[in-house]
C-alpha cells in the first residue's frame, strides 16, 4: 500500500498530456490500491490481455523493422525514462528517451530510407516530448517520417506526431490532442 501511495504521489507531482479519461482511471486504480483494495479480476485480467496483445504487436513490428523502412512503436503511455507500469497501465508505456535513441539510430542508418511511428497511445508525461518532437523535425529533409494513428493517437503522442512529415489515421483510430495540460 505504501508503494501505490508513493507512485500516487509522484504522478500527482507530473504534468500530464494525455487523455483526461485515461488519467483519472490510472488515478482511481492507484487511490484504490492505496486503500489496501484490490481490483476485480476480470479488470485486472482486461489488463494484462491488453498488455500482451501490445507486447506481441511491439515484437511483430521490431521483426518487420529490417530493411528501407524502420517502424518505431509508441504504445501505450508516454514517460520520459518509464518502459512498463503494468497493472496501473494496462499495455507497456513508451519511453521517450528509448524512442528518441531508436529514432537517432533510424535515422544515422543509410539503409533507411522512412520512419514510421506506430502509434498507439493516449499521452503520457510532457517531459521529454519537446525534445524528441524537435529531432524529428530536424530528421525532415533527411528521412521521411511517418505518424500512423493505429488505434489512439492523443495529446504528447499527436505532439510527437505532429513532428512527423505525414499523420496516417486509420478510420476508426481517435486521433488529435484534447488541447489541455493537467496536472494529476
Amino acid at each position: 500500500m505504501k508503494a501505490y501511495t508513493s507512485i500516487l504521489s509522484a504522478m500527482r507531482s507530473q504534468v500530464w498530456a494525455i487523455d483526461e479519461a485515461k488519467l483519472y482511471g490510472i488515478l482511481g486504480f492507484l487511490a484504490m490500491k492505496a486503500q489496501g483494495q484490490d481490483a476485480e479480476a476480470g479488470v485486472i485480467a482486461d489488463l494484462h490481455g491488453s498488455a500482451a496483445i501490445q507486447a506481441a504487436r511491439a515484437q511483430k513490428v521490431s521483426q518487420s523493422s529490417k530493411g528501407s523502412v524502420a517502424v518505431l512503436p509508441v504504445y501505450g503511455l508516454i514517460l520520459h525514462r518509464g518502459s512498463s507500469m503494468g497493472d496501473i497501465s494496462g499495455p507497456a508505456a513508451t519511453s521517450t528517451m528509448k524512442l528518441l535513441q531508436q529514432f537517432r539510430q533510424a535515422v544515422n542508418d543509410p539503409g533507411v530510407q522512412a520512419i514510421v511511428l506506430d502509434i498507439d497511445s493516449p499521452g503520457g508525461t510532457v517531459e521529454g516530448v519537446e525534445e524528441l518532437a524537435a529531432e524529428i523535425r530536424a530528421a525532415r529533409g533527411k528521412k521521411q517520417t511517418i505518424a500512423v494513428s493505429n488505434k489512439q493517437c492523443c495529446s504528447a503522442a499527436y505532439y510527437i506526431a505532429s513532428a512527423c512529415d505525414e499523420i496516417v489515421a486509420s478510420p476508426s483510430s481517435t486521433t488529435g490532442s484534447g488541447g489541455r495540460v493537467l496536472r494529476a
